[in-house]
């Protein structure tokens, strides 16, 4: 698997996350810049894991994992 193609599956596990957590606001609510600032990166970076176009690098992720309290090895690899 690619990188691109593994950076739109975690893409799309990140928004699922964020729509399951009842803590992240809404779509269009403020998303990015909540967890930009939970998170202490830039809103460009949330925007970038958001579109697939980076990832997060190990240490965030984890931090990312337990801001929407889900698994890690889910978040960052589809594995259960």
């Amino acid at each position: 698997m690619g990188t691109t193609s593994t950076s739109k599956a975690f893409a799309a596990r990140f928004l699922q996350a964020c729509d399951d957590s009842p803590d992240i606001p809404p779509y269009g609510r403020g998303r990015q810049t909540y967890i930009a600032q939970k998170m202490g990166v830039s809103q460009e970076a949330t925007r970038k894991w958001f579109a697939g176009d980076s990832m997060p690098k190990n240490e965030k992720s984890r931090v990312l994992a337990d801001l929407l309290n889900v698994d890690h090895a889910w978040l960052m690899l589809g594995e259960t």
